[in-house]
C-alpha cells in the first residue's frame, strides 16, 4: 500500500508514503485537468492526492447502501513534514467490488451539451467484470452517484482506454476472461467484442494513428 513519487524534471526519487486505505493498490491514474492522481485499492478505497502538495485530499469509499447519517473523516500523516491530515471521506454508490483498473475522461472537447462540458468522469473496472462510471466533481449528501453501470466481462477488468481519438464515443476494457471488448459511452448498443486469446488477457495498447489494439496475455 506504498505511493511513490519521482520527479519528472529530474527522475529522481521524491518521497514515499503510505497509501490513505494501507490497502493493496491495484491501480492509479493521473487526473491532469484537476491536478490530482486517483489511487485505488482493493479495501473498495480510491484515494485522491493532490499533485502539487502530494497530500491527501479526499477518499471514495464503496458501500452497498447510497445513504449515510453521518460524514466520514479520513486521516493521512505526511511523514516529510511529520503532520496529520485530515480528508473528507464520500460514499461512492454502488461499488460492490474491488476497483482493480482506473481510467479518467475529461470530455471538454466532445460532449456538446454545454452542462457536462464540465463533468470529469473516472471509469471503474472491478474484479466481477464491471465498469462504472462516477462524476467526481459533484457529491450529493456525502455521496457520489454512479452515472453508468456495464456488465462487460466474467473476471477482473485489467485495464480501461477512453480518449477522444477513439471512433464514435466509445471506451475499450481488457480482462482476464481473455476478451477485449469496445463499448459506446451513450449508445445502448451491444459491446463489439474482440476475441482471439486463451487467457486472460493483462493489458493492451490503441494506436490512433494505424488504429489497432496490441494487447498481451498469459499464453
Amino acid at each position: 500500500g506504498t505511493v511513490r513519487w519521482w520527479d519528472r524534471k529530474t527522475t529522481q526519487f521524491d518521497v514515499a508514503f503510505k497509501n490513505g486505505s494501507r490497502s493493496w493498490i491495484s491501480d492509479m491514474v493521473l487526473m491532469e485537468s484537476l491536478h490530482e492522481v486517483a489511487v485505488a485499492s482493493v479495501d473498495r478505497v480510491i484515494s485522491i492526492y493532490d499533485t502539487n502538495s502530494q497530500s491527501l485530499v479526499r477518499q471514495y469509499k464503496g458501500k452497498k447502501e447510497t445513504k449515510t447519517n453521518a460524514k466520514e473523516v479520513a486521516y493521512w500523516k505526511n511523514s516529510r513534514q511529520g503532520t496529520k491530515t485530515r480528508a473528507e471521506m464520500i460514499v461512492m454508490d454502488n461499488l460492490n467490488s474491488s476497483p482493480m483498473c482506473l481510467a479518467f475522461f475529461d470530455p471538454l472537447n466532445y460532449v456538446v451539451d454545454s452542462q457536462e462540458k464540465k463533468d470529469k468522469f473516472l471509469f471503474v473496472g472491478t474484479d466481477k467484470g464491471y465498469v462504472q462510471t462516477y462524476d467526481i466533481t459533484r457529491s450529493e449528501q456525502n455521496c457520489v452517484k454512479v452515472r453508468k453501470k456495464w456488465k462487460l466481462h466474467n473476471g477482473w477488468v485489467t485495464k480501461i482506454f477512453v480518449s477522444q481519438q477513439l471512433d464514435s464515443g466509445s471506451f475499450i476494457t481488457s480482462s482476464l476472461d481473455g476478451k477485449i471488448k469496445i463499448t459506446h459511452l451513450e449508445k445502448n448498443s451491444a459491446p463489439r467484442m474482440l476475441s482471439g486469446h486463451k487467457k486472460g488477457i493483462y493489458s493492451f495498447d490503441w494506436s490512433s494513428n494505424l488504429k489497432i489494439i496490441a494487447s498481451c496475455g498469459s499464453e
